[in-house]
């Protein structure tokens, strides 16, 4: 009983982690990426057209 609590916490842990850096770094690297890549875009055909 002990070591299949154990077990489950450490699994819990480790879905709780995956979770909070999917959270934490997925998101904002992307949306940064996109918006910098968006205003790149945008300014060169703005400036070129």
């Amino acid at each position: 009983i002990v070591t299949k609590f154990i077990e489950t916490l450490l699994l819990l842990r480790n879905i709780v982690i995956t979770n909070l850096s999917l959270l934490y770094h997925a998101p904002v690297s992307s949306s940064q990426r996109q918006m910098e890549e968006s205003t790149t875009v945008s300014t060169s055909r703005d400036n070129y057209p």
